[in-house]
């Protein structure tokens, strides 16, 4: 059980600027938990504010390709890494994809140590599909709820739908709770605004009823998504943050792939509408997954080494992104080494 089963988000957010915030960090780039986004469909069924489905009319729906999901679950298996999250995401909603279930039974009988996140806006979360994914051994479900009310869920989410949301999330607790399952946990995610910051506090014990020990409740903030997004239109004014640029751990962990096969450093590519070939590694029908992230020939040593050299705004996408933000800095500022070309250690 973490500190965000049982500390409401304020002192959550407290722990996680601090030293314990950034020793985890840390670790995470020391010894990586590497997470693989895979956009299994590019369809959604709402018009988020702070996404691009939202800005650009001409992203369509598409669905990626099932022999194509099944080379990247062949892929990494072929890594053989114990330490794997799968999440069956990019741009769109996974539980539009028709062949989810399918998917999710397909890396857990290939991938059996994996984990298996699944991220939804919970619009679709009912008990059918609540059921398959206790029977299917999903490990945690993460529920983009984002708003601490109706008013506020609307103007973000672009639909009139947290009622329908929380009763789905509620009546999936209570159908884990009578089928004796300890899996999927539930994380509930709202994003921190000028509305929402103000209900944290009763949003929190109000769900604290009804999550176990478990399951957590969890504040994130809205990032620019490599300058896609303006977080003033939700009350959110960055000017007034205090930035020090730091390297982004996503170059460490995360492994971003898009319905045709594109393999990027990070998860903001799947946003862009145009642009993030800085971050491009390769793609899979050409190159695997060993070769173009794990081999000493990949790009990816060569992106680490100008976020480490605090050369990251080199990088386009870097440059106008600040999704590193909302990590920690896990990083110390080279002192001690003036001779080094690195700025960070």
């Amino acid at each position: 059980m973490s500190f965000r089963n049982i500390l409401p988000p304020s002192f959550q957010e407290w722990i996680k600027q601090g030293f314990a915030g950034r020793l985890i960090t840390r670790k995470e780039a020391l010894f990586p938990h590497y997470v693989i986004y895979c956009e299994v469909t590019t369809r959604c069924n709402l018009r988020c504010k702070m996404c691009s489905h939202s800005k650009y009319k001409s992203f369509g729906g598409e669905d990626m390709d099932f022999s194509l999901f099944k080379e990247i679950i062949a892929q990494i298996k072929e890594l053989k890494e114990k330490n794997v999250t799968f999440v069956p995401i990019g741009l769109g909603e996974p539980l539009l994809y028709p062949r989810l279930s399918e998917a999710i039974d397909y890396v857990k009988s290939h991938l059996p140590n994996a984990n298996i996140t699944i991220v939804t806006n919970g619009v679709l979360f009912n008990e059918k599909k609540a059921r398959e994914f206790i029977i299917s051994g999903v490990d945690n479900i993460n529920v983009s709820l984002n708003a601490t009310n109706k008013e506020v869920y609307e103007k973000i989410m672009g639909a009139n739908c947290y009622d329908r949301v929380v009763n789905n999330i509620i009546e999936f607790l209570a159908l884990r709770e009578k089928s004796g399952a300890r899996n999927p946990t539930v994380n509930i995610q709202i994003l921190k605004t000028g509305e929402t910051m103000h209900e944290l506090g009763e949003t929190f014990f109000f769900w604290k009823r009804y999550l176990s020990r478990r399951d957590t409740i969890f504040t994130a903030d809205i990032t620019s998504n490599g300058g896609e997004f303006d977080s003033k239109e939700l009350g959110v004014h960055t000017e007034n943050w205090n930035f020090q640029r730091y390297p982004c751990i996503q170059s460490w962990n995360i492994l971003a792939i898009k319905k045709e096969g594109d393999l990027y450093s990070c998860c903001v590519p799947f946003y862009l509408k145009d642009g993030g070939e800085d971050l491009l590694l390769g793609n899979i029908k050409e190159k695997s997954l060993k070769d173009l992230y794990f081999s000493t020939n990949s790009k990816i040593y060569s992106i680490r080494r100008k976020h480490l050299n605090g050369l990251s705004h080199e990088l386009p996408t870097c440059l106008k992104c600040d999704n590193y933000n909302r990590i920690p800095n896990g990083w110390f500022r080279n002192r001690i080494f003036p001779f080094l070309e690195r700025k960070w250690l």
